[in-house]
């Protein structure tokens, strides 16, 4: 990897780079000696710590920058992250952090050398910002346990009711933010999915790529008849939570199914007894009655309410991962 970040320097600036072993990493903290491995780059007359991710769990864009700010409590000088591949979500969040990197025939970014951009295409040309309704559902099924790995497309598209061909772009998605892999049954020679993190780690992996279900709320008097719903919003949350209930009954349904009726009289959602979520997939998987915490959550992030926030703290805190 480390003639490969050299050869991409080259190729990239036209600038010759000499990369030698860090002779004081003992000194770093346990945590960065357990993620990286360090070495001193000379590109021209520059020189910098270059801090190689072995990737061994997966480090959020934050998470590097805080580590950044360590390296360079031990080292007077400019600290450049190095890995042998990164999302392009995550590669702009890097950006935005103001961290120096390399990626390897995607992109560098070392401002203190003039601030060099080069960015290639992926083998299969699509570029994703978030993961998809599907890609999401798949996660979440995952952690839920409502589904089970390795899962081929087909399996998925009859479990989720989708398209073969929507669940197809779905795991180009997983793998493109590496969520998960394709692998090939040797019994069957069948492409499977496989994970690359299991319960907690990959709740916080796929998390900051993860959206909110919630298309809109309408204020209505009553649930029409033959509209399926579920308890959400913060009834659903106290239910689970120290979280007082809310006066405003809070349900929710696809945006879906309510459009599909028609004409539904709506009224100002400030003086509505009911409150009606509008999602855009399913509150519930299949045999399921009630939505899970995870989609809870999901739902109610943005909220604004300090209490509301700390209620979905404790509402992680309860879940069996």
């Amino acid at each position: 990897m480390i003639n490969n970040i050299a050869a991409y320097i080259l190729k990239t600036l036209g600038m010759q780079a000499t990369l030698v072993p860090y002779g004081g990493a003992e000194a770093l903290p346990y945590l960065l000696q357990g993620n990286y491995t360090f070495f001193v780059a000379t590109v021209s007359t520059q020189k910098f710590l270059l801090m190689y991710d072995r990737q061994t769990i997966h480090l959020t864009p934050l998470a590097i920058r805080k580590h950044c700010d360590l390296v360079r409590e031990h080292w007077n000088g400019q600290v450049v992250y190095a890995a042998a591949k990164m999302s392009s979500y995550d590669r702009t969040r890097l950006v935005k952090q103001q961290v120096p990197f390399i990626i390897p025939e995607r992109q560098l970014y070392l401002p203190f050398l003039g601030m060099v951009f080069s960015e290639s295409e992926n083998k299969s040309g699509k570029e994703f910002s978030e993961l998809g309704v599907l890609s999401q559902l798949l996660v979440l099924g995952i952690l839920n346990k409502q589904i089970t790995e390795p899962l081929t497309i087909k399996q998925a598209s009859a479990y989720f009711g989708y398209s073969q061909m929507s669940i197809s772009r779905a795991f180009d998605e997983l793998e493109y933010f590496a969520l998960a892999r394709r692998e090939v049954q040797k019994s069957t020679k069948t492409k499977h999915l496989i994970f690359s993190a299991h319960g907690k780690a990959l709740w916080e992996q796929a998390l900051p790529l993860m959206k909110t279900p919630l298309r809109r709320v309408v204020g209505i008097e009553t649930i029409p008849d033959g509209l399926p719903v579920y308890l959400a919003g913060i009834n659903a949350l106290a239910q689970k939570t120290m979280l007082s209930e809310s006066s405003q009954i809070e349900y929710a349904t696809t945006a879906k199914a309510y459009n599909a009726l028609k004409n539904i009289e709506t009224i100002p959602k400030a003086s509505a007894p009911v409150l009606l979520q509008l999602w855009i997939y399913s509150p519930t998987f299949p045999g399921n009655n009630m939505i899970d915490s995870l989609s809870l959550y999901l739902s109610l992030k943005d909220d604004a309410d300090e209490r509301v926030q700390i209620a979905l703290d404790e509402l992680l805190k309860g879940v069996q991962w």
